[in-house]
């Protein structure tokens, strides 16, 4: 929850009052924080304590006051492996039938507190049926009852639910609190790798913090490479394609293409002449791309070497 103590003294301050209003719209890119925020706001309500003194170990307690709903197993097979401790795949949306059952939890009053709170991770996710049986909810809370909606696309929400809700923006944070703070986090890892991870990151801790801690820096730095170098030999395209090839890198391709529309841009913002005409060209092929990738069923070495080459046009010429 680095840089967001704006959000969290107003949260505070109405949590102190015990005037609580009954909906909280909890809203930012993944890796500000929302998530931490919303599961520490909600043990603070039920122990009726501060949020910065809430012990870290308790977030991962179940509370009987504490209700989370979130995208559950696919289906009966996957939830079979949840109970066995195996991993598993997870439905799309959060359904109407999860709603559905939690509404007829609160039907009676809070069992160990005066507060019962109501975590909706992420509400974005909600499939239209769920987020209208929500809406009832929302229009007539339960006595006593606080709600927590996660949402990191909070455009895509029914208007109606924005407007019965208090909303806490996380905002990003500035490229220089960010390189600060990650190199406080992760004092071995080199500045240049810093500024790639907190350029990736768009200003989430998070997401920065993940990305340099979780081997994805090769990634970034081949990425540079080849802005930086070119790659007449084409071994640069084919190491990244050697990178990016096959379904479970899928994450690492979103990574690479989201990192080379930042990395089309900043050169944009300095460019001139040609140079600046060819990066604004290449950034808008990125964002199609990053736009088809998410529904297309690409080869993914076929598109792994498409990146390289625009990536290796952005060098300068020789």
């Amino acid at each position: 929850m680095q840089g967001q103590d704006t959000s969290i003294r107003f949260f505070e301050s109405a949590r102190a009052s015990g005037r609580m209003h009954h909906g909280w719209l909890i809203c930012g890119e993944a890796g500000l924080g929302t998530r931490e925020f919303a599961y520490r706001a909600a043990r603070a309500l039920v122990d009726n304590m501060a949020l910065d003194a809430v012990d870290a170990a308790l977030l991962d307690e179940p509370h009987p006051d504490i209700h989370i709903l979130k995208r559950g197993p696919k289906d009966n097979a996957e939830r079979e492996k949840m109970l066995d401790g195996k991993a598993y795949e997870i439905k799309r949306n959060i359904s109407v039938d999860q709603v559905r059952a939690l509404q007829g939890r609160l039907t009676t009053r809070p069992t160990l507190s005066d507060r019962r709170a109501i975590i909706i991770d992420l509400i974005d996710e909600m499939e239209t049926g769920a987020a209208n049986a929500l809406l009832k909810s929302l229009e007539e809370p339960p006595a006593q009852t606080v709600f927590l909606l996660i949402a990191h696309n909070p455009a895509m929400l029914l208007p109606t639910i924005r407007s019965r809700c208090i909303q806490l923006r996380f905002a990003p944070l500035e490229d220089a609190a960010l390189t600060d703070w990650l190199r406080d986090q992760c004092p071995d890892l080199e500045g240049a790798d810093i500024a790639r991870c907190v350029l990736a990151a768009g200003g989430a801790p998070g997401q920065a913090y993940e990305l340099a801690t979780s081997g994805a820096v090769p990634l970034l730095r081949q990425i540079d490479s080849l802005i930086e170098q070119g790659d007449v030999s084409l071994a640069g395209r084919n190491a990244l394609a050697d990178m990016l090839t096959g379904k479970e890198n899928r994450d690492k391709m979103q990574l690479a293409l989201d990192y080379a529309m930042r990395k089309s841009a900043a050169l944009a913002r300095t460019a001139r002449g040609p140079a600046l005409e060819r990066a604004l060209d290449i950034q808008a092929r990125f964002r199609t791309l990053a736009g088809e990738f998410v529904v297309a069923n690409f080869d993914s070495r076929l598109l792994a070497l498409e990146i390289g080459g625009l990536l290796a046009r952005l060098a300068p010429p020789r």
